[in-house]
């Protein structure tokens, strides 16, 4: 619009359908200035794609190296029909939680007792974890 740069969050409102018609609506009346915002979105937008974290099973060394980090454990499906399942989780001093088992735990007993995690190298079930589901957006 002007001669400052756009933010992330302009360009986030341009490329989201939800609010591009009012964030382009701007550029009213001038085609050449709303067609460059749209192009620098774009490119922004590739930027911050590019800079996310790969959406590929994390191994057994890259979770041993991770430290109270986000991650999530993907199950293939048991039976026919069943499209498998997802759970967040966090990796704590190179050992896997489910956020799920945690709840209601209190978190010093948890820390105290580090050892109760799952062991990258021998996992209690099948799954692959990963540090976000691909499409979700990194954050």
């Amino acid at each position: 619009m002007g001669t400052e740069p756009m933010t992330y969050e302009e360009a986030a409102r341009i490329l989201d359908p939800e609010t591009n018609l009012e964030a382009l609506a701007a550029y009213a009346g001038d085609c050449e200035a709303r067609q460059a915002a749209i192009v620098e979105a774009c490119r922004m937008g590739a930027i911050a794609l590019r800079a996310m974290p790969p959406s590929e099973p994390l191994t057994a060394e890259q979770l041993r190296r991770m430290h109270f980090e986000r991650v999530w454990f993907v199950y293939p499906p048991q039976y026919e029909g069943d499209s498998g399942g997802c759970e967040e989780g966090v990796v704590l001093y190179g050992k896997l939680y489910s956020i799920d088992t945690l709840e209601g735990a209190g978190f010093e007993e948890m820390l105290l007792d580090a050892g109760s995690g799952d062991d990258p190298d021998r996992p209690s079930g099948n799954y692959q974890v990963f540090r976000r589901i691909a499409g979700e957006a990194a954050g």
